[in-house]
């Protein structure tokens, strides 16, 4: 099956994984959108392959010469995958995109970029995910594909489809009757001489069967982390946690580079939600990640210094 990207395949990319609940014996779906490996902040340039292999059932890789592996982009320099008005690598600012995505080899170069392949360990019957920058003639392809790499379906985006544009995240999605699903291929074409790079990012895919065992989300289910308030925030805001158990847990800032900058709060925490205060007088304006440790656990939000 091969389509053109249409205003319902956009609406099916925002609503088919809306459940957040779900049974030990229904599909599960899982989205990865790069901003945190292993519970930490990876820096530009992680190569990614094997690091969701475990949790994810994933396993990513570029198709050339030597099998490579795609690489962690950031918002800013050096430029990975593309220039928008916003700046180098730099989604537009409505867009949710985060603070990373990934990207082929990290190059900018002419021609054509190396297709990245991403493979199940089990089967899939559904999948998202957004591609970013589509404009100037450029056009994108995803291959479902099958046992044996057969070709099921075809998804082809082209500059001036619904949703695409200079620095925009132009969402795609299938939706298959069975689990058929063993691998997607994406592969970017752009146009004449025209500097290219592959910019993917807020990957979900839905494995029938794959389990999430209780204990783990039960654990899940005993921390969270607020968003910040204020956010956008001038000098100081407060971050809040959540814990159903006592606990010792960790707060930590890391800029978009993936550096640690401060430790807001470490140690045995009680249950109930926890406000830190959070004082970035002294710091420069920019994005910032907030990650939470406890329990075993980690989550993150972005908080945004604004001034």
């Amino acid at each position: 099956m091969h389509r053109r990207l249409s205003i319902p395949l956009l609406l099916l990319a925002s609503s088919m994984f809306a459940s957040s609940t779900v049974a030990q014996s229904s599909p599960v779906c899982r989205t990865r959108d790069f901003e945190m490996l292993d519970g930490q902040v990876p820096p530009e340039g992680t190569e990614i392959d094997t690091q969701f292999a475990a949790d994810l059932g994933l396993t990513f890789q570029l198709e050339a010469e030597g099998d490579p592996s795609p690489r962690i982009a950031r918002p800013g320099s050096p430029m990975t995958a593309f220039e928008s008005p916003f700046g180098v690598d730099t989604p537009a600012p409505d867009q949710n995109t985060g603070d990373a995505f990934l990207t082929d080899d990290g190059l900018v170069t002419t021609g054509v970029a190396p297709p990245l392949l991403v493979t199940f360990d089990s089967p899939a019957d559904s999948a998202s995910g957004v591609v970013l920058d589509i404009d100037a003639g450029e056009s994108f392809t995803i291959e479902a594909r099958g046992s044996g790499d057969a070709v099921l379906e075809t998804i082809t985006i082209t500059s001036g489809d619904a949703g695409t544009g200079d620095a925009l995240a132009t969402p795609w999605a299938f939706k298959r009757s069975t689990p058929d699903v063993t691998s997607i291929r994406f592969s970017g074409t752009p146009v004449g001489s025209r500097r290219f790079g592959l910019g993917f990012d807020n990957f979900t895919t839905c494995v029938p069967g794959r389990g999430v065992s209780t204990e783990s989300s039960v654990r899940r289910a005993q921390m969270r982390l607020l968003p910040a308030t204020p956010n956008p925030f001038r000098d100081r805001t407060t971050i809040s946690i959540e814990l159903a158990i006592s606990t010792t847990a960790e707060v930590k800032v890391f800029d978009v580079l993936g550096r640690e900058r401060a430790t807001l709060s470490s140690g045995q925490l009680a249950p109930g939600v926890h406000r830190i205060p959070w004082d970035a007088s002294s710091w420069p304006s920019g994005v910032y990640i907030v990650r939470l440790r406890a329990d075993g656990q980690a989550e993150s939000i972005r908080a945004v210094l604004q001034r």
